[in-house]
């Protein structure tokens, strides 16, 4: 029974204990008002000079607190009783109180550390996710000045603020962002929150009800996999959607990152304000199947999808050109090729890219450019004003065609999810044949279901090898010298993006080992998960394609300006226009010629000259975007002119 009381009491303490500090703060009053009593009992019973019980509570209570009145004190008992109370004073009221002190604060700190506290800022980013796309995301966006600017007067803000939801914990992966970000960080205008996306009381940490843009990456390696990834975008917008509906406050923009492209339509359906989709599987799919049809084309890829290319796509109001046809419009320009137009269709907005050459400009229409820097995108002339009844235009000539039907072999090494786009991306081209080979060490089975569902016009076959490829004998085997494409893709079942890049460095040097003493050599495609390894295999390949890094500068360009969204998806999406290469001869050109003789010949073919490149160059100074009109290309050796075709008509 006893034993009982005693743990009862110690129960209770343990209780009063755990719910704060101002409860363990009240424990030592009540500790110290009992020692003070005692001891005043017993001074005052003993026959000291007291004339009331309070008095010598008092005297203990001071003995307690303060050890300076140690000395003063008279008779054995008296100065034993004194001594005690003044030990007990440094342990219960100095030490105990220094110590729940200390204990709150350092828990306060780290309730604050932990990123819990919720913001207030107004027309801010917020980015939903700690991916390997996020800290070149925040990079992008800091250091994107001249569009930035615009963003900024847009939402009439002086400077951009960041917020970052992440579900790790905040210190960790602010000094992570930092140390990705570099010179770019900025204490003051990057704030990293903790929570989850899924759960509205931690989307209110970040504010989103008075964000201006929300931006939710993807993950290569999410832990419940790609499908649930997409499935928890879907949620995150339907919640954010229905909460503004709830209070009547107006949705921010929202970029948001799927993997299946088949879910588009239901992602745009669950917002109800704007927003823009990035198909980030079939993007990536078509970059890798440009890259084999044209070998190279992923520095293009790069030099227009980086803030670091030499040219950029930008979109301009220009309502002065109301009326004029749209090849006149481009002729005006002579630092920036004019791509297109973005065009409110039916209330929603549209990309038009290379459009027919006779289709009159409207007051709204917004002009696709690509220029070296906005200064260039000013025309340099007023278009040409033809009557409104004119409407005739040359008809195109067709280029010539490589030879139909002809039938490319392309060796497959690793397995991605992915590869289902490409396959299907590959057999949209109606002049071509291709004999897939994929190889890995997933089961067959599996891989066949997958990679053949949906395969109907018989200009693809796929045949799948169950094999290792990071093993010297197994790709000889395959041999590779018989194949004109070689594509290294990401694993996306490996589990991590140092793992699945691992196997894909090992991959290429065996590939490399195994061709080192063949003559005609297949082009070689690499994908990578990993910016920082990037520099380990770019003397082994053609072309090197790290799709986040991508798809990072793709998701912070349509955060600040949306319109780059329906162009990159047109330009980089499944069907549509597209960048591809053409010889000099197919536009019966030849010798010494300006890039201005380019760009007429290619109109007169129906195509759009966007710059030339040396395929034999080693680095990207043997790609030239936006040349000057009056610019000597020599095309008599082995350049490549760069142009924009439209493989599905429109207008």
């Amino acid at each position: 029974m006893f034993r009982r009381l005693i743990n009862l009491f110690k129960f209770r303490i343990e209780r009063l204990f755990l719910r704060g500090a101002h409860y363990r703060l009240l424990v030592i009053a009540l500790s110290i008002g009992l020692i003070s009593v005692v001891a005043g009992f017993v001074v005052y019973r003993t026959g000291h000079d007291f004339a009331r019980p309070g008095q010598a509570v008092w005297w203990a209570f001071l003995r307690l607190t303060d050890p300076g009145y140690l000395g003063d004190d008279e008779g054995t008992l008296k100065r034993t009783v004194s001594t005690i109370v003044t030990i007990l004073g440094y342990v219960v009221f100095l030490g105990a109180l220094i110590a729940i002190m200390t204990q709150w604060l350092n828990k306060t700190i780290e309730t604050l550390e932990s990123g819990q506290t919720p913001v207030a800022h107004n027309g801010h980013v917020l980015i939903l996710g700690w991916t390997n796309r996020t800290a070149t995301i925040v990079r992008e966006l800091m250091e994107s000045s001249e569009r930035l600017r615009r963003f900024l007067q847009q939402h009439g803000q002086r400077r951009l603020h960041l917020v970052v939801l992440a579900e790790g914990k905040a210190s960790v992966v602010t000094q992570e962002l930092r140390e990705q970000v570099g010179s770019a960080w900025d204490e003051r205008r990057i704030t990293v929150r903790t929570g989850s996306s899924l759960r509205m009381a931690h989307l209110e940490r970040g504010d989103f009800s008075n964000a201006s843009v929300i931006v939710i990456p993807g993950s290569d390696f999410a832990e419940d996999g790609a499908l649930q990834s997409d499935a928890r975008v879907i949620k995150v917008l339907l919640a954010v959607s229905g909460f503004l509906k709830r209070v009547g406050k107006r949705p921010p923009l929202m970029i948001a990152e799927i993997f299946d492209a088949r879910k588009e339509t239901l992602a745009r359906r669950a917002y109800h304000g704007d927003v823009e989709i990035v198909a980030s599987r079939a993007m990536i799919a078509r970059l890798i199947a440009q890259c084999i049809l044209n070998p190279g084309m992923s520095r293009v890829h790069q030099e227009i999808l980086t803030r670091s290319g030499t040219a950029r796509v930008f979109v301009r109001e220009r309502p002065e050109v109301a009326g004029a046809w749209f090849e006149d419009v481009a002729q005006s320009y002579e630092q920036a090729v004019v791509l297109g137009v973005v065009r409110s269709v039916d209330g929603s907005w549209v990309s038009k890219l290379h459009p027919r050459r006779d289709m009159r400009l409207e007051a709204h229409d917004r002009l696709i450019l690509l220029a070296a820097d906005r200064q260039a995108t000013d025309p340099d002339q007023a278009p040409r004003q033809r009557p409104e009844g004119e409407t005739s235009v040359e008809a195109p000539r067709p280029s010539r065609a490589p030879p139909s039907q002809r039938l490319r072999r392309v060796l497959v090494l690793g397995y991605s999810r992915k590869l289902t786009a490409m396959i299907h991306e590959l057999e949209r081209y109606e002049d071509e044949r291709f004999e897939v080979v994929v190889v890995s060490r997933m089961s067959k089975k599996k891989r066949r279901a997958r990679l053949e569902r949906g395969l109907t016009t018989g200009r693809v076959t796929v045949r799948q090898v169950e094999a290792d490829f990071t093993l010297t004998s197994e790709i000889a085997a395959l041999e590779p010298e018989k194949f004109d494409s070689v594509v290294v893709v990401a694993s996306d079942w490996w589990g991590t993006p140092d793992g699945a890049d691992a196997r894909s460095i090992v991959g290429c040097m065996v590939l490399f080992e195994v061709l080192a003493e063949v003559s005609s050599k297949p082009k070689v495609v690499v994908e990578l998960l990993d910016p920082e390894n990037a520099s380990l295999v770019r003397e082994l390949c053609d072309d090197l394609i790290v799709s986040p890094l991508l798809l990072s500068y793709q998701l912070a360009q349509i955060a600040l300006r949306r319109e780059l969204g329906l162009v990159f998806d047109e330009l980089f999406g499944p069907g549509g226009a597209e960048v591809t290469s053409r010889e000099p001869a197919d536009y019966d050109l030849a010798g010494q010629v300006t890039f201005g003789e380019i760009e007429a010949a290619a109109r007169r073919h129906g195509e759009l000259a966007i710059g030339y490149r040396v395929p034999a160059s080693a680095d990207a100074d043997g790609i030239s975007l936006v040349p000057a009109q009056d610019a000597n290309v020599d095309v008599s050796g082995d350049t490549q002119l760069l142009v924009i075709i439209r493989r599905a008509n429109g207008d």
